[in-house]
């Protein structure tokens, strides 16, 4: 670094740490964070480490962004508020919404691993992103392995109630993950590369989990308004929702038809 112009650039890899001693390199004073490729220092007015952005990183944001900050947010609007309107649909649209996001998000995952050739878990982007990520296909194996109407209807409805439960709080844990996963990466994105673009783009998604949560608000609201309209009008009446019995993927037709079977039967004459 002695013999480096100050006009131009030298290519090093850096290294930043706060226990360093005169002795060997051990794991007691080694680095905490360093460069995992040579960048370009320049030296005018002071060091100023630039490191060139990754393509394929961005990538991996925008699907990352793509899966929990649009696909599974929407599949989980879909189901709260449109089962009102068709409870079949919105249960379908659900099942695809997640499925899909699911899908997105394991491609931003490969994505990002074939650019940073390993896989550490040691920054608060990845861990959240991997609980998100195991949460997430938990959701497809309770899919899978939801239990069907059979002829015991107790233990059925135990079951059904049971992986409901654990849908639900898995998956609402499974999309706080995720958001943390996209904040955390934006700000490390922008600790790292120094960008203001990085920053906006923080911010703009922040303001988006912020529209989302105002949306959620205002649906929450007429959800509960209707409720409200629902109790003065019937009084305290139970109202159940349209059987939740029948399979996510099965068409309403088919329901509609196994209910409406016509049973029949055969009387004979007593004199003979």
């Amino acid at each position: 670094m002695k013999d480096a112009s100050p006009a131009t650039g030298s290519m090093v890899v850096w290294a930043m740490g706060s226990r360093w001693s005169e002795d060997r390199l051990s794991w007691g004073n080694m680095h905490f964070l360093a460069s995992d490729r040579p960048v370009e220092v320049l030296l005018l007015g002071g060091v100023v480490l630039t490191e060139n952005f990754r393509p394929i990183l961005a990538i991996h944001g925008l699907l990352m962004f793509v899966s929990w900050g649009l696909l599974i947010p929407s599949g989980i609007l879909l189901k709260r508020y449109l089962k009102f309107l068709d409870y079949h649909k919105a249960y379908k649209m659900h099942a695809y919404f997640e499925c899909l996001g699911i899908v997105v998000s394991l491609i931003g995952v490969l994505f990002a691993a074939a650019e940073l050739h390993n896989f550490v878990i040691s920054s608060w982007h990845v861990k959240f992103g991997v609980i998100g990520m195991v949460l997430g296909l938990l959701q497809l194996i309770n899919l899978c392995v939801r239990p069907k109407r059979g002829v015991n209807v107790d233990t059925f409805l135990k079951k059904r109630i049971l992986l409901t439960y654990f849908h639900v709080i898995t998956g609402r844990c499974a999309v706080g993950a995720g958001v943390i996963a996209l904040l955390s990466g934006m700000y490390g994105l922008g600790q790292k590369y120094d960008s203001e673009v990085a920053e906006r783009l923080t911010w703009g998604l922040v303001i988006w989990f912020m529209i989302v949560a105002c949306v959620v608000i205002y649906l929450e609201y007429l959800v509960l308004k209707r409720r409200r309209w629902e109790l003065n009008t019937f009084g305290n009446s139970w109202f159940l929702e349209e059987d939740d019995a029948v399979d996510l993927l099965q068409p309403s037709e088919e329901v509609n038809k196994s209910e409406s079977v016509r049973e029949e039967v055969q009387l004979e004459s007593m004199n003979r």
